[in-house]
C-alpha cells in the first residue's frame, strides 16, 4: 500500500452558515486536524434516530443554532471528509443542550492505514477522536466562540474500526462550568465504538517540566523493532530515559514534511490527535519494556485516556518531549500518566492512559 498522502477532494475551507431546508448538509473536508489504538470489545448496540426524527430535523434546518467552524490551520491526518446528516438544534424540553450526527466513510485508501498496521489494517482510535474534534467543528452552538478544546476530558474506545466501515457520530452540546461539554458517541453499523467528551472554555492546563537529559537510550531502528507502527503513523523519533517498569522520555520531531502537511489546506499547527497519538506510542515503548508483560504475539491496544489538557499549538521545527510514568500494572493491563513540552513551554498533559496487551484477534466492527 503506497504511504503517499493523497490530497483531499475540491472542497474549499469556508465560513459557512446553516443550510437551508432541502440543501445539500455541509461536510467537513478535514482542513482543521485530526487521531487511536481501540480496546478490544464488544460495543452495545447503537440506535439512530427513527426517519421521522430525521425528517423534521432537516425541515428545521434553518431554525439550526449552530454554525460551521472555520478553519484553525491544523494540519490534517484524516482525509475523507464528515458529512453533517443532522444539523445542531436545540434539545426538545431542554433548550440549553443541542445535538447533531455526522458520519465519516473510512476509506482503505487513508493515509495512515499503511502504517497502522502493515498487513492488519486498524482505524486508529485518535483517528476516532480526531472525527469527533472535526464533527464538534462542524456543528457547534453559536455560544462556543473556540473551535479548539481546552481539554479531552475522556476517550473511551470500545471497538475495532477497519477499511469500508461508516462511522455515525452523535454529538450533543451542554453548557458545563462555565463552558461548553460535548459529548460524541461514535459506532459503527455494527454497534458503539468509542465515547469521547471534549470541553470547551475553562478547563485543564497542562504544567511545567523539568529539562532532562538528551542523551540516546533508544534509537529509531530500536523503536521499529519494538513498535508495530509504520510509516506515516510512526511518531516517536527517539527515547532519551528509560526506567523499565517505571518511566520513560522521548521525542518527535515536528517537521514541514509529515502527510499531515501534505494537502494544499493544511495549516501550520501540528493536529492535536496526533499530539495524543505520539505520547501513546511513547506509553506504549515503555508498556513493551516493562517485564512480565504482553508476549511474542500480543497486540498493545489503547483502551481509553482521560483528563488530556491541551496547551499551546506545536508548530513544524518543534521538538516534543513525552514524559510517560507507569503507575499501576495489572498483569496484560497498564496505567500511565504524565505530559508533553516544547522546550520550558508545555503541549499537553495526560492524567491518564489504559493500554492493554491482547492476544486474540481483534474483533471487527465493520463485516
Amino acid at each position: 500500500m503506497s504511504t503517499r498522502a493523497v490530497a483531499p477532494t475540491a472542497e474549499t475551507c469556508e465560513t459557512p452558515t446553516t443550510p437551508p431546508p432541502g440543501a445539500t448538509p455541509p461536510r467537513d473536508n478535514g482542513c482543521e486536524g485530526n487521531l487511536h489504538s481501540p480496546r478490544v470489545r464488544e460495543g452495545s448496540l447503537h440506535s439512530l434516530p427513527s426517519r421521522g426524527q430525521r425528517n423534521r430535523r432537516r425541515a428545521r434546518g434553518a431554525m439550526s443554532a449552530g454554525s460551521v467552524a472555520t478553519a484553525t490551520g491544523e494540519g490534517i491526518t484524516v482525509l475523507a471528509p464528515i458529512t453533517l446528516v443532522a444539523p445542531i438544534e436545540p434539545d426538545p424540553g431542554r433548550p440549553q443542550r443541542f445535538r447533531a450526527i455526522t458520519r465519516l466513510a473510512v476509506e482503505a485508501t487513508e493515509p495512515v492505514f499503511a502504517g497502522h498496521y502493515p498487513g492488519r489494517p486498524i482505524f486508529p482510535g485518535v483517528c476516532l477522536l480526531d472525527c469527533a474534534l472535526r464533527s464538534a467543528r462542524l456543528a457547534r452552538p453559536t455560544a462556543v466562540t473556540d473551535s479548539r478544546p481546552t481539554e479531552i476530558e475522556s476517550a473511551r474506545f470500545t471497538g475495532i474500526v477497519v477499511p469500508g466501515a461508516i462511522v455515525t457520530t452523535e454529538l450533543t452540546w451542554q453548557p458545563r462550568d462555565e463552558g461548553w461539554r460535548c459529548s460524541a458517541r461514535l459506532s459503527t453499523g455494527d454497534g458503539e465504538v468509542a465515547t469521547i467528551r471534549l470541553r470547551y472554555g475553562p478547563g485543564r492546563r497542562p504544567e511545567q517540566h523539568e529539562t532532562v537529559s538528551a542523551d540516546t537510550v533508544l534509537d529509531a531502528a530500536d523503536i521499529r523493532r519494538m513498535l508495530p507502527h509504520r510509516y506515516p503513523i510512526l511518531l516517536v523519533d527517539r527515547v532519551t530515559e528509560l526506567a523499565a517498569g517505571e518511566r520513560l522520555t522521548a521525542t518527535k520531531a515536528v517537521t514541514g514534511n509529515e502527510f499531515c502537511y501534505a494537502a494544499d489546506t493544511a495549516g501550520t499547527a501540528y493536529p492535536v490527535p496526533l499530539l495524543l497519538e505520539s505520547w501513546v506510542q511513547a506509553a506504549a515503548l515503555l508498556a513493551v519494556g516493562t517485564p512480565g508483560t504482553g508476549g511474542a504475539d500480543a497486540l498493545l491496544l489503547l483502551g481509553s485516556v482521560t483528563g488530556v489538557g491541551i496547551g499551546k499549538p506545536v508548530l513544524p521545527g518543534e521538538i516534543v518531549t513525552h514524559r510517560v510514568i507507569l503507575t499501576r500494572s495489572l498483569g496484560d493491563t497498564l496505567l500511565f500518566e504524565g505530559g508533553s513540552s516544547v522546550g520550558a513551554e508545555p503541549v499537553q498533559a495526560v492524567r491518564q492512559a489504559v493500554l492493554a496487551f491482547r492476544t486474540e484477534e481483534p474483533r471487527s466492527t465493520h463485516a
